[in-house]
């Protein structure tokens, strides 16, 4: 006849097999909990950051372009920073996802395409005095080291938090910026 046996096993095997399933499951979601620790804490963005610095000997006022992109369009305007000696502004930084690679030129065009051909950067004096001007309309004259790569210092470095990689560039002014307009 019909074997009962042979379709369900004795109780103990029944009950070995139920209480060792959740030990698995314990052990496949601790392994899950850990792997998906390590991954929320990983990096993932990158930041570039540009930057003025004064070397110049004496106190300096920095006038750039600013711009806020918000629904109802850009909200443009210049900020005014005050830069002793030594000291330095950053004038953009970027956070972005670690697959984009933003360069150099991204500030300048984002600037550009929010704030139009005719923004400046300028270098004024503790009483407000303009001592050096540049005009992104002026981009391929002469003495226009401000918008070259080449005259940036340029380094990356690990980051912080969530941040994988830092890319810095650096204006140093110098004395001979100032000198003449």
């Amino acid at each position: 006849m019909f074997n009962f046996d042979a379709r369900f096993p004795p109780e103990k095997d029944l009950i070995y097999r139920t209480t060792k399933i959740p030990t698995v499951m314990k052990k496949l979601i601790l392994l899950f909990c850990i792997a998906l620790l390590c991954v929320s804490c990983a990096p993932h963005h990158n930041s570039w950051v540009w930057a003025i610095e004064n070397q110049t000997g004496q106190t300096l006022k920095l006038k750039f372009p600013s711009y806020a992109v918000n629904q109802m369009g850009s909200d443009f305007t210049y900020n005014m920073h005050t830069l002793s000696v030594g000291d330095n502004v950053f004038i953009r930084s970027v956070t972005k996802d670690r697959k984009h690679n933003l360069h150099f030129d991204y500030y300048f065009s984002e600037v550009v395409d929010y704030c139009g051909e005719e923004v400046y950067w300028q270098i004024l004096s503790e009483d407000d005095v303009v001592l050096k001007t540049w005009n992104y309309s002026d981009i391929n004259a002469l003495n226009q080291q401000f918008f070259e790569e080449s005259q940036w210092g340029y380094m990356y470095g690990a980051g912080s938090r969530n941040i994988e990689t830092m890319f810095v560039w650096t204006f140093e002014i110098q004395p001979e910026d100032i000198s003449s307009n």
